[in-house]
């Protein structure tokens, strides 16, 4: 089963690895491990490319205290 290959597995855990770091605010690390998640995991890119954009925005408006990692949009885009 997909689910339980190798190739899953380290997939997955890079991007929990990102994510963690992405909720904690910890942009470098966050960045870091989209970085090594893209080697392994390309097709994953536009999802990879949405976080680093949030990152971007994030560090020049930074989130409110008690926030919970969800992005909200403050533009209607498309």
């Amino acid at each position: 089963e997909f689910a339980q290959s190798q190739s899953f597995i380290q997939t997955r855990a890079k991007f929990v690895a990102m994510l963690d770091a992405y909720r904690n605010r910890n942009w470098d690390a966050a960045r870091a491990a989209i970085s090594e998640a893209r080697d392994s995991e390309p097709a994953l890119a536009p999802v990879y490319d949405l976080y680093e954009d949030r990152i971007a925005a994030y560090e020049g408006d930074p989130p409110p205290a008690g926030w919970d990692g969800v992005f909200e949009a403050r533009t209607k885009t498309g």
